[in-house]
């Protein structure tokens, strides 16, 4: 009875089996047919990340417009250390004052006998003194050096101005010099007395002092010995100056130009000299160039 009952469901079941088999088979190939292309692109690729590398990179972006011009290079300057400041620059820059000491300026021909370098800030009291003529170098030299001997140099043109081959002999040793004071021995002897005698120099007067320095020419080592010691003693001397001291100075504006020959601003000097008296308890003054050598004071 069991047999009769079921076996009617047996050609259903066998139907529905063919019928399944077939689906699945329909279904596995049009998995494997490529999809249908929408808007004109593709799929992108599938990309394993076991196969791609480790640092993908980027690609560039593409140039919308051109690039602007890249402008023309300016031509090369010289160095700043090479090129002086222009006078109307120097409110707060450094001084290079060249220091020229002459004989005479009353002379004809007006005989060199000593050059410095003095380097300073304004406002500041703190000086650098570099010999130029003569100099640690020059004093020992020998006699038929080819060096350009700067005395041989030196003269005074018409208009009272320093020649251009004395100029350029300066600048070939590497100075330059924000402004010029030339004076002669009767300007220095005031410049003593004006700053007052101390120490070594309180037992003579300025025309003495002057009278004690051998010629530079005839023996450069003793003359550049006594002229850093001189400088050494003026520069204690402006040590112990202060501002009641300030009256002394149109005097020696007064020796311009019968003894001293300069291309500074006096009002501008007048100025600085007035700040520095401010300070001057604070004043000292160094050798860099002497500092080694038996000349350093």
């Amino acid at each position: 009875m069991k047999i009769k009952t079921t076996t009617p469901f047996l050609p259903f079941f066998v139907v529905f089996l063919l019928v399944g088999f077939w689906t699945g088979r329909q279904i596995a190939v049009s998995a494997q047919q490529p999809g249908p292309v929408e808007n004109g692109t593709e799929r992108p690729p599938i990309v394993e990340l076991d196969s791609a590398p480790s640092t993908p990179t980027p690609q560039a972006p593409a140039v919308t417009e051109a690039l602007p011009p890249v402008p023309s290079l300016p031509p090369p300057t010289q160095p700043a250390a090479e090129q002086p400041p222009k006078p109307s620059q120097l409110a707060s820059r450094q001084r290079n004052l060249l220091v020229i000491g002459v004989d005479d300026l009353g002379s004809p021909d007006p005989r060199l006998e000593a050059v410095w370098l003095v380097i300073y800030m304004p406002a500041n009291p703190h000086f650098m003194l570099l010999p130029v003529y003569p100099s640690p170098s020059s004093a020992l030299q020998e006699a038929n050096s080819p060096s350009p001997d700067l005395a041989q140099l030196f003269h005074l043109n018409a208009s009272k101005t320093l020649p251009a081959e004395f100029l350029s002999a300066l600048e070939g040793r590497g100075l330059w010099w924000t402004g010029f004071l030339i004076l002669d021995e009767v300007a220095l002897s005031d410049v003593i007395e004006f700053l007052g005698g101390a120490g070594e120099l309180s037992s003579l007067d300025g025309a003495r002092t002057i009278a004690s320095l051998p010629p530079a020419a005839n023996d450069p080592q003793e003359a550049l010995i006594r002229q850093a010691r001189l400088l050494h003693e003026l520069c204690g001397n402006v040590a112990r100056l202060s501002l009641d001291d300030g009256w002394r100075l149109p005097h020696l504006f007064g020796l311009i130009p019968a003894h001293a020959i300069t291309d500074l601003d006096l009002d501008q000097v007048a100025t600085e000299w007035q700040q520095l008296l401010q300070r001057a308890g604070e004043i000292a003054c160094e050798y860099p160039s002497l500092a080694q050598t038996n000349y350093h004071p």
